[in-house]
């Protein structure tokens, strides 16, 4: 089978974001038994190029190749709330090459909400071949977290005030691009019935996010290191750890003054020259961070927007380490997570500290989680299922209703 996936991030193994890990497992994964045509909408990624085996062609559309978009169609993205993925469409939409590919391919999937718009004219140009999206998330969900922050200070990234008013249209012309696919892939039931009750009609099923296990349990249940894991060029991270420097950080060294934060990921550096702190580091970008796990005793996340599943509290979990989240970093996670979850800087300094005077609840906790995230994530179950959808669309008419199809 020929399989052409459009994605606006060109993965890699050891790309600095989870949504990119799982894209480069993803691709790997259905590469064993399809040819894949990878179709990236940035500039060439060498790294890209030397992912993959002769299964793989990667293929890059230069953003700007289309000419941009005319000031109606920039006015109408606006108005939509959907103001996402303009020169990234439009150079898809504009390369012979690319659109000759999607033509050709069995299957096309699309990667992230931003390539949405595409999805109409590759639509007729497929006829009734099958179109899947893969969805990591769901943009409106996020947009309108973002929308509702802008009242919480000046460290929240600031939207327009036109894109604040029409932000709720959003996930209504999110679900009318998804409905022009065949079938949907989220990380989460709850992304499904939001998007449902906007109008979403396609077909939809669930796809696990990308979880490493280690052969062993990592993390140092004795240290007084805590450590924050994630791409701190996206603003949720950036502004949690903000926030937790300011907020929670001086809380817990009141009580355990020789606990440490590490904030380990692309741009952490830059996050704590902003935001100095005592007690404070950076490790900057990490090709793997399982050294930097191994020598904590906890794994926090403060997270208080975003949408999807926030992958770094399962993959913490499945190291081994203990994780004190919020309600946002937990969302979406299969029944029985163990993390720790807070809603105020004194809940999370309170649990960490209680965490931290004893470290044989850390062990305990590490056991649980490690023990839970084995049993609830199982990617190569997951792909295999993706595999078979994939089969089922190729042979005729989509053979799914439009109730939810969960993953094994």
């Amino acid at each position: 089978m020929r399989i052409a996936i459009v994605s606006p991030h060109a993965p890699f193994e050891g790309i600095a974001h989870a949504g990119g890990l799982f894209l480069y497992a993803y691709v790997k994964e259905l590469s064993r038994d399809n040819k894949i045509d990878l179709i990236c909408l940035q500039s060439p990624e060498e790294r890209a190029l030397d992912a993959f085996g002769s299964s793989v062609d990667v293929y890059f559309c230069l953003p700007g190749a289309g000419g941009g978009s005319s000031k109606l169609r920039q006015r109408t993205r606006t108005l939509s709330g959907f103001n996402i993925g303009g020169p990234e469409v439009d150079a898809l939409l504009s390369d012979g090459h690319a659109r000759r590919l999607l033509v050709a391919a069995d299957v096309v999937d699309f990667q992230w909400p931003e390539v949405l718009r595409a999805i109409p004219p590759v639509r007729r140009d497929r006829g009734r071949k099958p179109i899947v999206v893969t969805c990591h998330d769901v943009y409106s969900q996020a947009l309108m977290r973002l929308v509702r922050s802008q009242r919480d200070g000046p460290d929240i990234e600031q939207v327009p005030l036109r894109r604040r008013l029409f932000a709720p249209l959003a996930i209504y012309t999110e679900a009318y691009f998804l409905n022009k696919s065949d079938l949907v892939q989220l990380y989460k039931a709850e992304d499904i019935k939001a998007l449902r009750h906007a109008g979403l009609r396609a077909a939809t099923a669930l796809v696990q996010p990308l979880v490493q296990h280690s052969a062993r349990a990592l993390g140092s249940p004795d240290a007084t290191t805590m450590i924050f894991v994630g791409a701190f060029s996206r603003p949720p991270n950036a502004e949690g750890a903000r926030w937790f420097m300011r907020e929670v950080l001086p809380l817990v060294r009141r009580s355990v003054p020789a606990a440490r934060l590490v904030l380990a990921g692309d741009h952490s550096d830059r996050v704590l020259a902003e935001c100095p702190a005592p007690g404070a580091h950076a490790t900057a970008y990490v090709a793997d961070l399982k050294d930097h796990y191994d020598a904590a005793s906890i794994v926090v996340a403060p997270l208080f927007r975003g949408a999807g599943v926030k992958v770094k509290v399962p993959q913490a979990l499945a190291y081994g380490l203990p994780v004190v989240t919020t309600a946002i970093g937990a969302e979406g996670l299969p029944a029985g997570c163990p993390a720790v979850v807070t809603a105020t800087a004194g809940q999370m300094a309170g649990a960490i500290v209680e965490l931290l005077s004893a470290p044989q609840r850390v062990r305990q906790l590490g056991e649980e989680g490690r023990a839970w995230a084995t049993r609830a994530y199982d990617f190569s179950s997951s792909m295999k299922d993706v595999q078979t959808r994939f089969e089922d669309l190729r042979r005729g008419p989509v053979p799914f209703s439009p109730s939810l199809h969960p993953a094994r």
